[in-house]
C-alpha cells in the first residue's frame, strides 16, 4: 500500500456529520469515504492517471 499523509482541514459541520453517518451506514471508515470523494473529484477533472492503484476507490471500482 502506498504512503498515506495526515492533514487538517475545516468542513461544514453538517456535511461532516452526514458523512460520518454515511460511513456507519455503509460499514466503511470515514477515511475511506473521504478518499473516495477525492478520487471522484480527480476523475471529474480528468486526472485519473494520478490515482494510485492501491486507493480504496480504485479497489472498489475494480472489484477488488
Amino acid at each position: 500500500m502506498g504512503k498515506k499523509t495526515t492533514f487538517n482541514t475545516t468542513v461544514h459541520e453538517t456535511i461532516l456529520k452526514e458523512a460520518k453517518k454515511l460511513a456507519i451506514d455503509l460499514g466503511r471508515s470515514y477515511n475511506d469515504l473521504f478518499e473516495e470523494a477525492l478520487v471522484d473529484l480527480l476523475r471529474k477533472h480528468g486526472r485519473d492517471a494520478v490515482i494510485p492503484e492501491d486507493t480504496v476507490q480504485k479497489r472498489l471500482f475494480m472489484g477488488r
